[in-house]
């Protein structure tokens, strides 16, 4: 709106200042979010009246005996109507049959009904209203048949349906299995764990740990593939979990089941998908512009539940793995007592203070506390550092252009000052972080290997295993650090490549170590480490039994 001789003047002033182009600020996103949040809200809103609308027209009009009479001829209507109502319940009563043929009626219903089978035949034989009324949910719906399940307000675990052998589960677990695969580390450099190959060696008291899935019983092709993730090392998360049974065998339905033939029963704190939708369905009911607060709350305080359940919940998760640690009875057992006791009183769930790691560890060592909280924080801090050290580059290449003191790729991309605060923030942490976690894991693995609780095989594994991740993802990590300044120009692509450097590098590493391991170690040697004298079979059982009985 101004004259087009100051507009002229402001645009030479823009042009003479800065050999950079000049640009326009666009306008601010978070009102536009704002307001495309409001107009979802409200629209979904309008879509819910409008269905229940649609409901309402296709419902059958009320009579005029049912409608209150609001004159004379109302009154009237209401009158006859009522007296016809009464000549068709004297009519059906006078073509009813008497009571010897009403007898003989319902004993020959009773001989031709078949009864059925099993609890899923029960579910099935309900009519809709029935189950809706049974789950909370529905009751209203004639089109659709609810089955309960034992998850929260009625839904279908996996469990409901193995045991009602709708279908099997997809781990195909079984007993007497003898091969394992060696330990590998936890997120905190210092646990080891083991994938569990024989399922009937869970015994009460166990902390297991499951690769997490935030999808859970949504699909069991995706349970079955976040598994298969979680065992190639390329999930780093992780659901805790702690058995209450020792498992005795598995049925033909794939149950694990406890010497009394009952289920096999786990504590945890845990959810799945269809419960979650219940319930946020439920709480969010009548209120559709709370639905994002409600989403929200649920997600950090609400979305796991601790409970008490069968471990065939997880038949499509084929890949459990077990702290290594050493347990008398006695411990085991004051372990099943308090997880009962945190089941009856227990603090809300908290995905950050109060999460199932957290839960396990206390129950199990009796300190509250969550590694993967730790190293999440860790990785944030370093990703936070990060940001300043590619920060540092920006400013500097904004100072030298503002003031117009070089134009050389060289002068602005590599001054003394700003190279300095790039690496001191970027490379410095990727360095101490692998260097610390070998050392951590030097000591325990020496630990564990005096308690007898991996044999000298699979301590050499694990240390030139860990001394390559060191070397190659370290070295891969900082290569990329180093050279995205001289390749990559733009701010946030500099940013993305020096954040995610080191979890690319160290996947491409888990995959390469677990191929050669699987497809070419344990195929062709029957082992993961080469050096040393052979071990024949059954030799390791007896190592670690007269090494255990030198540490009792």
């Amino acid at each position: 709106c101004m004259p087009m001789g100051g507009r002229s003047r402001v645009l030479d002033l823009v042009s003479h200042s800065s050999p950079r182009s000049f640009s326009v600020r666009a306008p601010p996103l978070f009102p536009l979010f704002c307001l495309g949040g409001l107009g979802a809200a409200m629209g979904a809103k309008m879509v819910a009246q409008a269905d229940a609308a649609v409901v309402a027209s296709l419902e059958p009009t009320p009579t005029a005996a049912a409608a209150k009479p609001s004159s004379a001829a109302g009154g009237a209507a209401a009158k006859l109507g009522r007296q016809r109502r009464r000549q068709m319940e004297a009519a059906e009563r006078s073509t009813s049959p008497s009571g010897s043929e009403a007898d003989e009626l319902s004993s020959a219903a009773a001989s031709t009904a078949t009864p059925p089978s099993s609890p899923g035949s029960l579910a099935e034989s309900r009519s809709p209203t029935e189950s809706g009324s049974e789950e909370g949910e529905g009751s209203g719906s004639p089109d659709r048949v609810f089955r309960s399940g034992s998850g929260w307000g009625g839904t279908r675990t996996p469990c409901d349906d193995f045991m009602e052998k709708r279908r099997t589960p997809m781990s195909s677990w079984q007993c007497g299995r003898a091969t394992a695969l060696p330990p590998r580390v936890y997120v905190d450099s210092r646990t080891l764990i083991r994938e569990v190959p024989d399922l009937c060696t869970l015994q009460r008291g166990d902390h297991c740990l499951i690769a997490i899935n935030f999808v859970r019983a949504a699909s069991p092709r995706v349970d079955y593939f976040v598994s298969w993730l979680g065992s190639i090392e390329i999930c780093y998360l992780y659901h805790h979990f702690i058995v209450m049974d020792d498992v005795d065998h598995v049925d033909e339905s794939g149950v694990p089941r406890n010497s009394n033939g009952d289920p096999a029963m786990i504590f945890e704190c845990g959810n799945t998908v269809p419960e979650a939708y219940q319930e946020l369905k439920s709480k969010s009911k009548g209120r559709p512009l709370m639905l994002p607060f409600i989403i929200a709350h649920f997600l950090v305080t609400c979305k796991a539940k601790f409970s008490t359940h069968p471990l065939a919940d997880y038949g499509d998760t084929p890949h459990i793995y077990i702290v290594l640690d050493r347990q008398t009875a006695e411990e085991r057992e004051r372990t099943v007592a308090e997880a009962l006791r945190v089941q009856g009183q227990h603090d809300r769930y908290h995905v950050l203070f109060n999460n199932c790691e957290h839960i396990c560890n206390q129950i199990i060592t009796g300190f509250h506390k969550s590694e993967m909280v730790t190293t999440t924080a860790w990785v944030a801090f370093r990703v936070l550092l990060i940001l300043f050290g590619v920060l540092a580059l920006r400013m500097n290449q904004d100072f030298f252009h503002l003031l117009d003191l070089c134009y050389s790729n060289f002068c602005v991309d590599f001054p003394k000052v700003a190279s300095d605060a790039y690496l001191f923030f970027t490379v410095l942490p990727v360095g101490l972080q692998a260097m610390i976690s070998y050392f951590l894991l030097m000591r325990s693995v020496r630990r564990k290997h005096k308690q007898a609780l991996i044999d000298r095989h699979e301590l050499y594994h694990l240390l030139g295993k860990e001394l390559g991740r060191m070397v190659v993802v370290g070295g891969m990590t900082i290569a990329a650090i180093y050279l995205t300044p001289q390749i990559v120009s733009n701010f946030l692509v500099r940013f993305v490549i020096c954040a995610l450097a080191y979890m690319v590098a160290d996947m491409v590493y888990n995959c390469s170590a677990h191929a050669v391991m699987r497809l070419v170690l344990l195929p062709a040697y029957g082992r993961v480490w080469l050096l040393g004298a052979p071990m024949p079979d059954g030799t390791r059982n007896e190592a670690c039994g007269e090494a255990e009985k030198k540490v009792n």
